[in-house]
């Protein structure tokens, strides 16, 4: 039933493609030996180039699939990938490799991993970095694919910059400063350690003790309302914040103004 409306699809030019649904994991043998599966390739943007190994527009866009699209991305987060729909032998996917010039991965008898995946020869499809497929056009729409490809690479880059923020230990200014009758102390820590967040009087007392205790990396902020840790209200006046870490000690001074 399935390869009956593949090849219906294929008479009247219809694409089945399931955008926006998982891909198929399978595993196929490669040109070059061994076998290779779309799971191994999990977290990066995977290309695959749908062609029959003979056919001869497959052959004419052959060669921009290589040098246009996967020429342009990094092994480290792409994967491209070509595969025979029309089920050929060795050979004949070799002459096909040849002829265009692809040096990126061709995988043979994929005949029914086409139907699979709801595609078909000439068609080109991008695989995003959780295994779901994002676009199946025609292979001559370069720019497209390349629009998709970039779209996906750059939403990984900003998601990996927002996890890796590089955070220093540090106290920061308070708000408001002069404050009545509470103010906000922020800091940011670098590293899991035992922070202790306190406030000191002009002669060096302790008189509040805000944070104490094993804090992760991460920004993080606290209240003081111009009282004592026994909850006396305190004199107008300056005080000092002090943030204590395993490694090291930040300063700020406050205004408590009533």
């Amino acid at each position: 039933m399935i390869k009956m409306i593949l090849t219906l699809s294929v008479f009247l030019g219809i694409s089945l493609a399931q955008v926006g649904t998982t891909a198929p994991d399978f595993t196929l043998d490669k040109l070059s030996g061994g076998s290779d599966s779309r799971s191994n390739y999990n977290g990066k943007v995977i290309y695959i180039n749908w062609f029959g190994y003979s056919c001869p527009t497959c052959l004419s866009e052959g060669n921009d699939t290589q040098t246009k699209i996967a020429d342009k991305y990094s092994p480290d987060v792409f994967k491209a990938m070509g595969i025979d729909v029309w089920d050929g032998s060795s050979s004949g996917v070799q002459n096909f490799k040849n002829s265009t010039g692809i040096t990126y991965e061709l995988l043979l008898k994929g005949g029914s991993t086409a139907t699979a995946f709801g595609t078909q020869y000439q068609y080109s499809q991008v695989i995003d970095q959780n295994g779901v497929i994002q676009l199946n056009v025609r292979t001559n729409q370069i720019d497209q694919i390349n629009s998709k490809i970039q779209e996906l690479l750059s939403a990984t880059a900003t998601n990996r910059t927002s996890n890796h923020i590089t955070r220093t230990f540090a106290l920061k200014s308070n708000y408001p400063n002069p404050f009545n009758p509470t103010t906000r102390i922020p800091f940011s820590n670098d590293r899991q350690q035992h922070i202790r967040l306190a406030v000191y009087d002009v002669t060096g007392r302790e008189v509040a003790v805000l944070a104490d205790g094993i804090f992760a990396p991460g920004d993080f902020e606290f209240a003081w309302n111009g009282k004592s840790s026994g909850g006396a209200a305190l004199a107008s006046g300056i005080y000092f914040v002090r943030l204590i870490g395993s490694h090291d000690l930040k300063t700020r001074s406050v205004l408590l103004m009533k």
